[in-house]
């Protein structure tokens, strides 16, 4: 499945591959891309290369019901659908985060 991204969330998600490639010792990260750096984390380690895109998806979800009740026009007046989609997505964005960082200092 392909998720397409946002120039904001591709800024984000890069970083993110920086910091978790400065974490795994490559060398020189700050000058790669996040395609080179993606892949260099997969051959290092392919479970955080899998918790990477985890918690890119789970972003993503996020900023996207962000996006939709900002659309709607019930930004600080939520349906109770909304808060539901809204408190999920922030569960699941916070818990893949959580894990990436664990499985990252678990060293």
């Amino acid at each position: 499945m392909t998720i397409s991204f946002s120039g904001e969330q591709l800024h984000f998600l890069y970083q993110i591959h920086q910091n978790v490639a400065k974490q795994l010792g490559i060398k020189d990260f700050e000058w790669k891309s996040m395609a080179e750096l993606n892949q260099e984390i997969q051959g290092l380690n392919p479970q955080v290369a899998e918790m990477i895109a985890d918690f890119g998806a789970a972003y993503k979800s996020w900023t996207n019901i962000n996006d939709q009740i900002g659309h709607s026009g019930t930004s600080g007046n939520l349906t109770e659908i909304q808060l539901k989609a809204l408190s999920d997505a922030i569960d699941l964005r916070d818990a893949t985060r959580k894990s990436l960082i664990s499985k990252l200092f678990a060293h």
